[in-house]
């Protein structure tokens, strides 16, 4: 798991996911892009954030590839 450079503090990739989403649709290679501009994350873990949130009604999935927060 990638650490935050300023504290040192892991990163939790759903709220990383529901902070760049915030109440808007994004296609999943616009959350992609910027999940890899603040970590080194694999699209699995990307996938997986986004299944979580997904199961657990935080974001909604509105069609293939589009996620609404």
């Amino acid at each position: 798991m990638d650490k935050c450079p300023y504290c040192f503090q892991p990163i939790k990739m759903t709220k990383l996911v529901r902070g760049i989403l915030q109440g808007r649709a994004c296609s999943v290679a616009a959350i992609k892009a910027a999940v890899r501009e603040k970590t080194k994350a694999t699209d699995k873990q990307v996938y997986n954030a986004l299944g979580y949130l997904t199961r657990h009604r935080m974001i909604e999935r509105l069609g293939y590839g589009q996620y609404e927060g």
